[in-house]
């Protein structure tokens, strides 16, 4: 069984939707990796503005230009950005696990199918 199209349809729909997951799984992972990096840099700077005085001048990047901010309010904008990225973090994970398992199952159905047309074919008088 060299070629996909020797496959029965259902078989052929089933790898075409295995390599459809496959890609989405990529997707989300990627995605929450990016995330992740994101959030870690959010909190290493949330822990810098921690350790220094109110007093201490912040500058905010907006656009080309950097704009003074109070620490409390670039504080509040950070502490927003990260429970925003965990919240989309720990969407992606439980995204990641239901792709990972439909996956999994799908593989478990396709080698049962692969299996079947096998041993029919082998059984096949020659």
């Amino acid at each position: 069984m060299s070629n996909i199209e020797e496959l029965p349809v259902e078989t052929q729909h089933k790898l075409l939707r295995l390599q459809d997951l496959q890609e989405r799984l990529k997707v989300i992972t990627i995605r929450k990796s990016q995330y992740e990096s994101e959030l870690h840099e959010v909190q290493e700077t949330i822990a810098e503005l921690s350790n220094i005085s109110d007093e201490t001048p912040v500058y905010k990047s907006t656009g080309y230009v950097l704009v003074r901010v109070s620490r409390g309010k670039i504080l509040n904008e950070l502490n927003d950005k990260k429970d925003t990225l965990e919240l989309h973090i720990k969407t992606l994970t439980r995204q990641e696990s239901v792709a990972r398992a439909q996956i999994q199952e799908l593989q478990k159905d396709l080698t049962t199918d692969l299996k079947f047309l096998s041993l029919s074919r082998s059984s096949e008088p020659k």
